[in-house]
Formats: C-alpha cells, sequence, structure tokens
C-alpha cells in the first residue's frame, strides 16, 4: 500500500489536530528506518574494506564468527593544522583469522610528515559474536610502532559493556616511547565471558614516531550452560563406558 492513500484520510479530515501532527511525524520515522537497513559486509581473512566506507554509510563487517559495527572516527592534532589530521580514507581495515579467533587489522599512514607534530586519533567500533552461545573470553591488541629520537607510538584502548563511555571492563596498553622497553602486544582476560564489547582506542603518535599496524583479536570460550551440559554429557559416556565393562566382565 503506498504511503499516500495511508497519509491522505488524516489530512482531508476536519478533526486534523495537533495529535495527528504527531501520528504522522511517527509514521514517517518509522518509514524513514525501515527504509535504511545497516549495510553487512562479509569478509574471508585477508579481506580488506576501507574505513571510510564502515564510517559513512553505518556498514558492519562480519568475521567468522565475529560482527563488528557502530565505527567512529576522529582525529586532531598538536602542532599542526586541520589539514594535518588523519582521514578515514586513509585507513583500511582486514579481516584477522589466528589461533586467538578471528579479529580485524587497522592499517594505514599513522606518520606525521612534520617531526613537530603529534596526532590524536580516537577510533571506535562494537563486536559481537554471532553464536550467543560462545562468549567473548579475552582481547588481544597488537602494533607495529616505532619511533626515532622523542617519537611517540602509542595505543590505548578501553573495552566497555552496555555502550561507548559506559561500564569499562579492561585497559590495553601498547607502546614505543624510546624506552628500553616498549610493549608491543597486550591482553585482556575478562573476568565474566561476554556476547558483545564496545571497543575505544586512542592512538598517538608523532614527534618521529609512527606505525602502520594494529591488530585486534578475540577468543571465546562456550557459555557455562553449555559447559555444563558437556560435563554432563561427558560423565554420562563415562558411566555407560563402565556399566558396559562390568557387563563384558560378568
Amino acid at each position: 500500500m503506498r504511503i499516500e492513500s495511508l497519509l491522505r484520510p488524516l489530512f482531508s479530515s476536519r478533526t486534523y489536530r495537533g495529535g495527528t501532527i504527531v501520528a504522522v511525524s511517527l509514521l514517517l520515522a518509522a518509514v524513514t528506518v525501515v527504509a535504511s537497513p545497516t549495510i553487512t559486509v562479509n569478509l574471508n581473512p585477508g579481506d580488506s574494506i576501507n574505513l571510510e566506507s564502515l564510517v559513512a554509510n553505518d556498514t558492519s563487517v562480519q568475521v567468522g564468527d565475529k560482527l563488528f559495527s557502530d565505527f567512529q572516527f576522529s582525529s586532531s592534532n598538536t602542532g599542526g593544522s586541520l589539514a594535518d589530521n588523519l582521514s578515514t580514507t586513509a585507513i583500511n581495515v582486514t579481516a584477522l583469522s589466528n589461533p586467538f579467533g578471528f579479529g580485524i587489522s587497522f592499517s594505514g599512514p599513522f606518520i606525521t610528515t612534520n617531526g613537530s607534530i603529534t596526532e590524536d586519533v580516537v577510533l571506535k567500533y562494537s563486536v559481537m559474536v554471532t553464536d550467543p552461545h560462545q562468549l567473548i573470553s579475552d582481547v588481544h591488541l597488537g602494533f607495529n610502532g616505532t619511533v626515532v629520537g622523542t617519537g611517540v607510538a602509542k595505543v590505548t584502548e578501553q573495552v566497555m559493556t552496555n555502550g561507548f563511555g559506559m561500564d569499562t571492563i579492561a585497559l590495553l596498553d601498547v607502546y614505543n616511547q624510546g624506552t628500553p622497553n616498549p610493549v608491543f602486544n597486550d591482553v585482556a582476560l575478562l573476568l565474566l565471558p561476554t556476547e558483545k564489547l564496545f571497543i575505544q582506542k586512542d592512538i598517538i603518535f608523532g614527534g618521529g614516531g609512527s606505525l602502520s599496524i594494529i591488530d585486534q583479536n578475540f577468543s571465546q570460550v562456550p557459555e557455562p550452560s553449555t559447559l555444563l551440559l558437556a560435563g554432563v554429557g561427558c560423565a554420562a559416556l563415562v558411566v555407560l563406558r563402565r556399566r558396559k565393562r562390568t557387563t563384558m566382565a560378568s
């Protein structure tokens, strides 16, 4: 049925009042939401997509059993101008698969052409398992930051539940600030495995520091009820095997 045919009686009625205006507005808003579904792109390990399309088009990425959504990006700097800020078009997102699990990698020129500029990039996204019986148990963060002189290259990450800026359940930190002991990989074990996480990365580089790759992987374990059922099943198999041996012996 056409939208016009639904709305015509409302506008032609002599009882047209403010309440009708509200109803029409709500109906149009609902139609708009239905007409603009979120796009999901399936990526195999090694496949890439530009970050611009994820941010601008509200696109989600499916990698194995993980769904990555809600991509947000902002960039600012000290010592430079607005033109020096990093753009989403310069960053690619690549699907990852390794012994840790499925994940994504961000690659791009996280480098400033002017050594006096230090840039701060904030990158946000959510990750959710597609199988609710497989909960995320830990988060892995890695990067390849390098420095020259007094440069800095680091990534500080907040892992949250219930939305961005809500409950922080883990912090990760990788860095190379010219110190004798740089940290290139970090992992956070979650006390309570969860179905969905919200990730916020604070990426700082410049003054002779740079990076080109930031890797993120997530491991998962069966939810407690699944583990319980598996345990019961194993116990039942043990009992049956013992009974079988007893019957054969007799």
